[in-house]
């Protein structure tokens, strides 16, 4: 009876320490540390699947009638961002400009800072914050980590800054102006603001 007790304890425990990923912030962008967490939030299409057999190494998710390509933290929350918008905080732009440039730290401080826990933090069981941690859809963060990102996001060079320099290197690569890029490992397909039929570096939408 004990040697069961413990062998169910310890599978338990397996279990629930699976449930979460502890991440470093070189892991936003990275499709291989994607694969090893999966988001509990997730936005599956009609076309997911079909599309997914075309591109295997990334999931697709739906919002508005267009389909993102997930290949990272990164993809998932510039979807996420899209569809839930009104949860945060902060103007959500914000974080598309952070992928753009592909900023991952800003990224990260962004999802984990602006989310709006007091609304929804009772509402939603995928969310559990303690004095030093904030488990947020299976990724935990250390309190002390988010606020020294914080610190650095004040201090640092502003956003629109650092846009215009984006743009201007963009521009000079392309020769001519480009809307929307992605920095952050990020593609689109056929949809507004990418060249249709194929893959681009251009807000990863697919649109109908």
């Amino acid at each position: 009876m004990k040697k069961l007790l413990f062998s169910l304890l310890v599978v338990t425990g397996y279990f629930l320490s699976a449930q979460h990923t502890n991440f470093a912030i070189s892991d936003w962008s990275s499709p291989m540390a994607f694969d090893w967490s999966h988001p509990k939030i997730r936005g599956y299409g009609e076309l997911s699947d079909s599309l997914n057999r075309i591109y295997p190494d990334r999931d697709f998710y739906v919002f508005n009638e267009k389909y993102y390509a997930i290949n990272s933290w990164a993809d998932y929350y510039y979807w996420f961002t899209k569809k839930y918008w009104y949860r945060f905080n902060r103007p959500v732009g914000e974080y598309e400009a952070y992928y753009l440039i592909g900023d991952d730290q800003f990224m990260m401080e962004f999802v984990f800072s602006a989310y709006d826990y007091e609304k929804w933090e009772v509402k939603d069981p995928r969310i559990r914050r303690s004095r030093n941690q904030i488990i947020f859809n299976s990724l935990v963060i250390d309190r002390q980590l988010l606020e020294r990102i914080q610190a650095d996001r004040l201090r640092s060079v502003p956003l629109a800054y650092k846009m215009d320099q984006y743009d201007k290197s963009v521009n000079n690569v392309h020769g001519s102006s480009v809307n929307s890029t992605s920095g952050g490992g990020g593609r689109s397909i056929g949809g507004s603001g990418s060249s249709s039929g194929g893959t681009t570096n251009s807000g990863k939408s697919i649109g109908n």
